[in-house]
């Protein structure tokens, strides 16, 4: 059997998140066959059928919780910074149309939503929070320039890369009135962009891929620059359903590395930003139809050396859907 397929891209899918306190594992819905739903490195199943998709997902983040009063202490410190988030999660919905067999665009709106107790006023420390709104536009593409072949050429390698735009809302308040930090607005005021390369390989009911992006922010609302992000990832698949049945069921296994750099406020950088966590994300994807996949993983941080005083992650889950017509 053949797999003719493009390359999914950090933002491939749908399961695009908006910028968080630290940036996030982020993982995609792309081809189970590849490498599945874990991590940015699965594949996109191209099939000469269908030329558009429509994905939509759901990512849920839970932190490692702080008491406000912990917050406050630490926040009132010169030098120290850390935050009192609950959960958030973020809903999007992605327009993607292949070009080629090779080439794909896409375009992905999304809404985010975010939990936190106040740590930073001692008037209102404890008092809950809500931020939430629509976040920024992505557009995304990606390109394979080598495919694998049967008897020849042993993987598939593609280019990807993912332009965002500040289009999301940056002006939510907290119990203060005072404006929520840049980090938790829905938005980010300000552009990125992301290039990356991936390899995968597809054989008998095993898949695998890699690969390496970097983003690159630019300053935002708030005067406040995000640290760049070197993202490397590994994922595996095999398929457990029988050939004979309709529905194929694929259980998945990713490991993502990210590098994250130092934010900038108001042109300084801050200690207390970013850092090297390692996730590890298990998943599972099911198609009972060719223009129908579900998918899900579990995305759990196995390693977190952050810079300063900052919250860390405590697990994730993301659910997607991908359609193509």
């Amino acid at each position: 059997m053949s797999f003719r397929f493009l390359w999914a891209g950090l933002i491939a899918l749908g399961a695009l998140r908006a910028p968080l306190a630290c940036d996030s594992c982020k993982c995609t819905a792309g081809d189970p066959a590849r490498g599945g739903a874990s991590g940015i490195t699965a594949g996109h199943e191209h099939h000469e059928d269908y030329r558009w998709s429509v994905d939509t997902s759901y990512h849920y983040k839970n932190w490692d919780r702080i008491k406000p009063s912990h917050a406050l202490a630490i926040n009132d410190t010169a030098g120290r910074h850390t935050h009192a988030v609950i959960d958030e999660w973020t809903a999007s919905i992605r327009v993607g149309y292949a070009v080629t067999r090779d080439v794909e665009l896409g375009l992905t709106q999304g809404y985010r939503h975010v939990r936190q107790q106040n740590g930073t006023d001692p008037l209102f420390a404890g008092a809950h929070e809500t931020s939430n709104g629509i976040d920024d536009l992505r557009f995304d593409f990606r390109w394979r320039f080598k495919r694998q072949t049967e008897s020849g050429w042993p993987v598939d390698l593609a280019l990807f890369g993912e332009g965002l735009f500040p289009t999301g809302q940056v002006h939510e308040r907290g119990a203060n009135e005072a404006r929520i930090e840049a980090e938790h607005q829905p938005g980010t005021g300000g552009f990125a962009g992301t290039l990356g390369l991936a390899v995968s390989r597809g054989w008998n009911r095993w898949g695998a891929s890699g690969s390496v992006a970097y983003t690159h922010k630019t300053e935002g609302t708030q005067d406040y620059k995000p640290g760049d992000v070197l993202r490397v990832s590994a994922a595996g698949s095999y398929r457990v359903s029988p050939e004979s049945w309709g529905t194929k069921i694929w259980l998945n296994l990713g490991v993502q590395a990210l590098f994250e750099n130092k934010s900038q406020e108001d042109g300084e950088k801050d200690p207390n930003h970013g850092g090297q966590t390692i996730f590890v994300i298990p998943g599972l994807a099911v198609q009972p139809l060719d223009r129908l996949i579900f998918s899900a993983s579990l995305q759990q941080p196995v390693y977190q050396q952050l810079n300063g005083y900052h919250q860390e992650e405590d697990w994730a889950l993301a659910f997607n859907t991908r359609v193509r017509f």
